[in-house]
């Protein structure tokens, strides 16, 4: 981490005088680059061209948790990003100046790990619980398929896939299906899910693959691999 932070810093330093918009979450202010950001998300690219208020204004609103804003931010210019966000990005941004609380998305109703507020207290990754970590590339995926990043979509779906793997917990998967299937629409993230709900299906409840369950909208990317339950994948 140590050298990535020195890599991002200098970077950032270098170029932070010729930032040419602002992303803005919850009263936090990150001066960055178009020339950075609209490479990697055609989303971006769209809302900051023509006529579109975000053009006019070089400021564009994201309406996600701000450690997932910052995780996007590090991931845009060093091209992965961590649990805790790399501290360097206070080189371009600005605190929140007018007390304003975060505001809660759709998404975060459902009863998760809730993330510690920037700067205050954010876990270490060695400190980071199965659901904390789980949640934290959840939202990265959410993030990347809302602003279509692709490769960022690909790196969370592999970060949570390993993490599944080597320290597999049902509630913490749980948690990490109902934030998925509320906020994200990537299907290799959704096929990853499914198909690690059958690999595990001795060790979990084969009813939230009923109509309702926790898994339906999974289910038709689950794997028939197990005699326990039969689904019939939909066609993709």
């Amino acid at each position: 981490m140590a050298d990535l932070t020195s890599t991002l810093r200098t970077q950032l330093l270098n170029i932070k005088d010729y930032s040419d918009f602002t992303l803005e979450c919850d009263g936090w202010k990150f001066r960055v680059h178009k020339a950075v950001f609209c490479g990697q998300s055609p989303v971006m690219a769209a809302a900051l061209k023509n006529d579109f208020m975000e053009a006019k204004t070089g400021v564009l609103s994201v309406s996600f948790d701000i450690e997932s804003v910052r995780r996007l931010i590090e991931y845009m210019y060093t091209g992965d990003y961590q649990m805790r966000p790399d501290p360097a990005l206070e080189i371009i941004s600005s605190g929140v100046s007018d007390g304003a609380l975060p505001t809660k998305r759709p998404w975060e109703a459902v009863e998760i790990a809730a993330e510690p507020d920037p700067g205050v207290g954010v876990p270490k990754p060695s400190e980071a619980s199965t659901s904390d970590r789980l949640i934290c590339h959840g939202r990265m995926n959410s993030i990347a398929d809302y602003y279509d990043v692709p490769a960022l979509a690909a790196l969370s779906c592999t970060k949570a896939k390993e993490i599944l793997a080597h320290e597999w917990s049902v509630e913490p998967f749980y948690q990490l299906v109902r934030l998925s299937l509320a906020s994200t629409s990537d299907k290799n993230f959704l096929r990853m899910l499914g198909e690690k709900a059958i690999e595990r299906i001795d060790g979990i409840d084969t009813k939230i693959f009923d109509e309702g369950g926790l898994a339906e909208g999974i289910a038709g990317y689950a794997l028939p691999k197990s005699k326990v339950v039969s689904i019939t994948p939909l066609e993709l």
